[in-house]
């Protein structure tokens, strides 16, 4: 009597395992441990498929490892979205102001947050000091155009926890963030007490602006000095 031989199979495990843990890693891929469990389904799944090729035929499974890695692809794809819209949403909200700070008197703080805006294709600056309310000040710009600002640190509503923005603005006549406009190129911006002997400054660089020079009025409350 003739006898065949048959092929005993049996199922991949780690095809199972990659199923597995490339499913939990969907359902946690808003969080870290997702991201880490998708790495494993992924590499699990190619383990998996390597081997059941090279077995010719004892394993099955391949399925199910395609499936793991699917669930593992989809997940990393999750993660990617996530840090690309981040960094998106990073570039499309980042200041484009900068700040510079000094010490003076008793460990008291003066700062100056200003810088070039493409959105609004101006100069914007406003300064903060740890002075009493209604201390004088003085600002300036200098670059291609110049213009001085007399004005007032004054109190006013908290912002947040831990932010210099909470010290007294400083203020010419009522506003808060002057707005300057001029020909492209580079300018500074320097808030001084005189009172207190204390300055800061900063330096940068503005790119296109209005280019008639009609429409470089000083704002009010500040004076056109010569560059």
């Amino acid at each position: 009597m003739n006898s065949t031989e048959s092929t005993i199979t049996r199922p991949e495990p780690r095809a199972v395992c990659a199923l597995v843990v490339g499913i939990v890693a969907l359902v946690l891929a808003k969080y870290d441990l997702g991201s880490a469990l998708a790495v494993i389904a992924l590499g699990l799944g190619i383990w998996a498929v390597v081997r059941i090729r090279r077995s010719r035929g004892r394993l099955v499974g391949t399925g199910i490892a395609v499936a793991g890695i699917i669930s593992a692809c989809i997940a990393i794809g999750y993660l990617v979205t996530q840090l690309t819209v981040v960094y998106l949403l990073g570039l499309l909200l980042h200041s484009p102001y900068t700040v510079s700070e000094t010490q003076f008197g008793h460990n008291q703080k003066l700062y100056v947050e200003a810088g070039y805006s493409p959105n609004v294709m101006g100069i914007e600056a406003v300064g903060f000091a740890d002075v009493a309310s209604g201390t004088p000040g003085q600002l300036q710009l200098t670059g291609p155009v110049s213009w001085t600002c007399q004005g007032y640190f004054w109190s006013h509503e908290f912002v947040s926890q831990n932010d210099f923005r909470n010290l007294p603005v400083f203020e010419v006549g009522n506003t808060q963030t002057l707005g300057f406009s001029g020909p492209t190129g580079r300018y500074t911006v320097r808030l001084t007490i005189p009172s207190l002997n204390a300055s800061v400054a900063r330096t940068f660089d503005a790119g296109p602006m209005t280019k008639d020079p009609q429409g470089w009025p000083a704002p009010a409350g500040c004076v056109s000095t010569p560059t």
